[in-house]
């Protein structure tokens, strides 16, 4: 049990580290290169990644069969989350770089989205 834990938190630490390029490369292609609005911006990346994100954690790092009552928890899952790292990139946006913004708000709730989606939406 021990051992399955640590490979599944290496599973989802690996996968976060992944999609959060993808987050931070398409948050500043957007913004920078296309002038896009970074909230928006921010929000659009965060939604796409969140749906790519159920994909890869229900089938390669908590290795569960899709079935309804975690498709739900998982969607009130994003709402929420996608909802509290708005308010907190826009927060820390008052005062930083957009990037700087994206990556901090990034840290601080990976632990939180972790903890959430072992306990909550894929036990």
């Amino acid at each position: 049990m021990l051992i399955e834990n640590f490979y599944q938190s290496a599973r989802y630490i690996s996968t976060s580290i992944v999609l959060y390029f993808y987050v931070f490369f398409g948050l500043w292609i957007c913004v920078e290169k296309f002038g896009f609005d970074d909230f928006f911006s921010y929000i659009v990346i965060y939604s796409s990644v969140y749906l790519i994100n159920y994909l890869v954690a229900i089938k390669w790092v908590f290795k569960l069969n899709h079935r309804k009552i975690v498709v739900t928890k998982y969607l009130i899952y994003l709402a929420t989350f996608l909802v509290i790292h708005s308010l907190v990139y826009k927060t820390i946006k008052e005062h930083l770089y957009f990037m700087n913004a994206a990556i901090i708000a990034a840290v601080i709730l990976f632990p939180l989205r972790y903890i959430s989606s072992k306990l909550f939406v894929f036990k």
